[in-house]
């Protein structure tokens, strides 16, 4: 899907198949395109679907997210960024997504509104449920979202690093367990809190 201007876009039954590939585009446009409906992932870790957002501006432009996702344990859907500066931001919480989220590279700001919007809670703990590699950031749409360890998700971070961002007055709290062999820099004047609040950075 390429457009050249804003859009609102709905897609009743999205399925996002394995080996499939979709890039959405923004050409240096004002504002964001809305991508509304329902989605199923059903492609693998192994081989994700690939979402690619690219934007020939300077400004932070992409994707606002009003779908939510469904999708089994071991399926896995990929964010990434090719040039420009660009947002996706995931408005809408998934419940019954099962599966995992990978975000890649420095290009990609991936927001969340709330707990569900990067998956429900599982019932085996899942140490890459968030996979963040080539210094993507994860950030909040909200303020006082919490990552609660009950969900039974972890967060990846692979060795070329990523980023959390929280803006000004805005507080997130990740109980999710963190590991990998990279480095996950904290940024924005707003107050982070890692382990339930055992260490927190502001």
């Amino acid at each position: 899907l390429c457009h050249g201007g804003a859009a609102d876009i709905t897609i009743r039954n999205l399925v996002l198949a394995k080996g499939r590939y979709w890039s959405y585009y923004t050409w240096g446009y004002s504002g964001t395109s809305k991508l509304r409906g329902a989605a199923t992932v059903v492609s693998s870790v192994k081989d994700p679907f690939t979402i690619t957002l690219g934007s020939n501006s300077s400004l932070h432009k992409g994707l606002d997210w009003y779908m939510p996702i469904s999708g089994d344990v071991g399926s896995c859907i990929l964010f990434s960024g090719s040039s420009g500066n660009v947002v996706m931001n995931m408005h809408s919480g998934s419940p019954n997504y099962r599966g995992s989220m990978h975000l890649s590279g420095e290009l990609v700001q991936f927001g969340i509104a709330s707990s569900d919007s990067l998956g429900g809670k599982m019932e085996t703990f899942n140490e890459k449920a968030l996979v963040i590699r080539k210094q993507a950031t994860l950030t909040v749409l909200n303020n006082g979202v919490s990552l609660a360890s009950s969900d039974n998700r972890g967060i990846y971070v692979e060795s070329t690093g990523g980023n959390v961002k929280v803006p000004s007055n805005m507080s997130m709290t990740i109980g999710w367990p963190i590991s990998g062999e990279g480095v996950l820099t904290k940024s924005g004047a707003g107050s982070l809190c890692l382990s339930n609040s055992v260490s927190c950075a502001s």
